[in-house]
């Protein structure tokens, strides 16, 4: 539910509805909008589109992930005034491609890795003007682009990989002129803590994914045994504890997500000195390598109960893995059992689904031959234990038509979904 709350308004509303446009015929005294309920059901409809890229320069977008309610796709793109200069974005099926922008500082180029719930809150790097060092930020809509920096801390540099579900806290890997790097998780209370180090040599580590709460972490830490990556799993109890070695391959793995109820981890793990493949942790069970007939294959992203796995790799191709199907060929999804057209795009890559399992973000070449980040609605997803979030859609209002000497004025209220209710 979305309401706009202006200091005043006086008279009546007229509205027409139809789909997901509405107008609203209203006689005023002064121009104010009264408050607008809407509600909406989900329109379930199957697709597949590219999310295009900024204006000018040359053609580039890359999509890193998707929302857990699947509505706000985040990423890269080149800007409108170079043609080697990246920029943080958001996309929205209403909105569109734009740029995060620089929050007023000196920033050489930006990319955003992770979307909290409905879009509120986005977490990544920027690169400042004459450094070669990433700068971790949080953005939000009301106060943009904001550097996360604590000096007192140890806190100069460093990179924000994800953001929990209600935006609360954020992971990543820091680190100062004196201080190595180590996986960190923030928050607005009580700023930075320092993850730590499976290796007393205090070697690096990094946090990539959290659960929704932000009470569970994964990353990696350098352990020191043969080639000394091992993945741990952070939470507030225990604090950080190394998973092990992975079976039958080297000592060497690197975890990409990790479900929302922080139960299961998914990455890549080296099962040979050129050679890796998907590795699966569950809580409970360890490890599992369902893949050893594709070669290299890396397994990006999962669902909230960790059921459903997004993979890929240069012969298996984009796939979905879970206990019941094994892999399933993604573009055969979209064209065989959705008929969706996909005709013209090649090396497709599935950087992040939902927490649901309908909607997905990737990248691939598009059929005019450039890189494009997509996004993808499967609306009937596998069995996924999630639950469900309250909705609050996204809509925008604006002046369809207004006369100065008469007492009505006409806006278009237009939204994300099907609008199957409005109360004024």
């Amino acid at each position: 539910m979305s309401s706009l709350h202006p200091p005043l308004c006086r008279g009546f509303i007229r509205c027409y509805l139809s789909g997901r446009s509405l107008v609203l015929i209203m006689a005023v005294s002064g121009l104010f909008l009264s408050s607008v309920s809407v509600s909406s059901a989900h329109a379930q409809t199957a697709s597949f589109q590219g999310i295009g890229d900024l204006p000018g320069g040359i053609f580039d977008s890359r999509a890193y992930d998707i929302s857990p309610d699947g509505s706000v796709v985040v990423g890269r793109s080149l800007d409108t005034t170079a043609t080697s200069s990246y920029v943080a974005i958001m996309w929205t099926e209403l909105g569109g491609i734009v740029p995060l922008g620089d929050g007023g500082m000196s920033v050489t180029r930006s990319l955003a890795r992770a979307v909290s719930i409905n879009g509120e809150v986005i977490v990544g790097q920027f690169y400042p003007e004459n450094s070669s060092s990433p700068v971790a930020f949080r953005w939000t809509i009301s106060t943009g682009m904001v550097a996360l920096v604590d000096t007192a801390a140890g806190f100069e540099r460093g990179q924000a990989f994800d953001v929990s579900s209600d935006g609360q806290y954020i992971v990543g890997v820091g680190s100062s002129s004196i201080t190595p790097n180590q996986a960190f998780r923030w928050n607005a209370s009580t700023g930075v803590t320092w993850l730590g180090w499976l290796s007393a040599n205090l070697l690096d580590s990094f946090a990539y994914g959290t659960s929704a709460d932000g009470s569970a972490i994964c990353g990696l830490s350098f352990s020191g045994d043969e080639f000394g990556v091992e993945v741990f799993r952070w939470t507030e109890a225990d604090g950080i504890v190394g998973l092990g070695d992975v079976p039958g391959g080297l000592f060497y793995a690197i975890p990409h997500g990790i479900s929302e109820d922080g139960t299961t981890i998914v990455g890549q793990t080296r099962v040979s000195a050129s050679m890796e493949e998907i590795f699966i942790w569950r809580e409970g069970t360890g490890y599992i390598l369902p893949d050893s007939a594709h070669g290299y294959s890396v397994a990006t992203s999962t669902t909230h109960d960790g059921s459903i796995v997004a993979a890929g790799g240069p012969t298996i191709g984009p796939v979905l893995w879970d206990d019941q199907n094994g892999f399933r060929n993604f573009a055969d999804i979209l064209t065989d059992d959705y008929g969706l057209d996909i005709d013209g795009w090649s090396a497709i890559s599935i950087a992040a689904v939902s927490a649901d399992g309908t909607t997905f973000a990737g990248e691939g070449i598009n059929p005019d031959g450039n890189r494009e980040g997509w996004f993808a609605r499967l609306p009937v997803p596998s069995a996924v234990n999630v639950p469900t979030p309250v909705p609050r859609h996204r809509f925008s209002v604006t002046l369809a038509g207004a006369n100065p000497f008469v007492s009505r004025a006409a806006f278009r209220l237009q939204s994300d979904e099907n609008l199957s209710d409005v109360r004024a």
